[in-house]
Formats: C-alpha cells, structure tokens, sequence
C-alpha cells in the first residue's frame, strides 16, 4: 500500500507483487565415470516448468533436461555448468566431472596359430602400470595370469579367448581367435620301385592330406599325391 499526503489529505493505493521462486537445484553426475563411458549429467531436483542449459569442455553444450554425452575422453573432463530458467527467474550451478583411463594401449600378443604339440602363448600388453588380468575361453578355460601358455597343444583348445584389463575399476577388453592346426596323419606312401632307365616311376600317398608335397633327387618337387616320373635315369635313384 502507497500513501500520499498533502496538506493534510492523503491519498492510497495498493499493489500486488509476486515473487516467483529460483529454481534452485544441485548438478549431480553418474560418477565414476571411466574413458570411453557415456556421461549423463541431470539435476537432483526438478521444477515443473523449468528450462535448462548445459555447457562444458569439448564444446558440449545440450538444453535438455538431462545432458548426455557419448564415448568420453579426457577432453571432456572440467567443470559444467547449468542454467535453470522458471518464470523469468534464473538459478545456476557447476560441477567438476572426472574421468578415470582405461589400460592404455591395450593388446593381445599372441604365437597363433601353431601345430599340434607345439606351444600356444597369449599375453596381454599395456603401457599402464597396476593393471589386473583375467582371461576366459574354450573349455571353461579362465585365468588372472598377465600371460597364458599351453604346451602340447591340441586343436580342441582352438577358440576366442577374451582378455579384460582393469585399471582402478575401468575395464578395457579385447578378443583373439586361437588356433591350432590338427597335424595330418602320415601318409602311406608307394613306389613301383625298383624300374629300369627310361621308364616311368609311379609314386603313391595314401590319405587324405589336405596338400601333399614330394621332395626328391636332382631338385624333384611335386605337389601332387601321385606324381608320375617318366624316363627316369639314374639321378632319380636315392
């Protein structure tokens, strides 16, 4: 209410005010966050009516409600800031986002594929320090070991073999194919041995292969399973 005077005579008059609320609000994150995750940002409370404004490093900037950014990296670490708008009335805060590496430079070393009784080896490599292990395979196969070996190896171990590195809490994971080459069986090998000078020497393998290779006198090589030598001389005896 206003009043006036004058001279003893007054005169009144009334206005409403309104004081619309801020939109008070407090920036939370879904903490921890390691590289690669996806960042959402929200308000711990809403007001109905309310419009919003986020912007942070990288250049990330959203109005939605909640803000979302995808495969994170350090870039997008700092603070952001919200601004929340309602009736005319604005309310910002910040929050400082931290984001944890993974195992950098992560891989799989690896001697595949090998033969039959040899050793298969696998090892995880990483330029980080404090990294734990853990290996899973064929056959329920599993381990904590950096680096994994199987001697006498047989083609039933042959598979993925997916390796996890962590690193305070952040996992990176990777997957190699192993594979182990089933030694053939011998073959059984023929001749119609001994022939005379000029005749055709006819050499046999028995089985299935899956190549066969012949290796002989005077510089012979044959891929085939039952080469024939025509006009053998005496440099084609062993």
């Amino acid at each position: 209410i206003g009043t006036a005077w004058l001279m003893g005579c007054k005169a009144s008059d009334t206005i409403v005010m309104t004081v619309n609320p801020l939109p008070a609000y407090t920036m939370t994150y879904n903490s921890p966050l390691c590289q690669a995750d996806t960042l959402k940002i929200f308000p711990a409370s809403s007001f109905t009516g309310v419009s919003y404004s986020w912007a942070g490093p990288n250049s990330c900037t959203s109005t939605s409600a909640n803000a979302l950014r995808a495969h994170i990296g350090f870039a997008d670490t700092g603070y952001y800031v919200g601004t929340a708008t309602l009736n005319g009335c604005t309310y910002r805060d910040s929050i400082n986002v931290r984001i944890k590496p993974l195992p950098q430079s992560f891989t799989i070393l690896n001697n595949s594929p090998q033969c039959q009784g040899n050793t298969l080896s696998m090892s995880g490599g990483t330029s980080s320090t404090g990294v734990t292990w853990a290996w899973s395979g064929p056959n329920s196969y599993n381990s904590a070991s950096q680096s994994i070996s199987f001697t006498n190896a047989q083609p039933s171990i042959s598979g993925d073999y997916i390796l996890a590195a962590t690193l305070n809490g952040c996992t990176a994971v990777d997957t190699l194919h192993a594979h182990v080459i089933a030694i053939p069986a011998s073959p059984s090998v023929t001749a119609n041995t001994p022939v005379c000078v000029g005749q055709a020497l006819n050499l046999g393998a028995g089985g299935t292969g899956p190549g066969f290779i012949w290796i002989g006198p005077n510089g012979c090589t044959t891929f085939l399973q039952t080469p024939v030598i025509n006009n053998t001389t005496v440099i084609a005896a062993v």
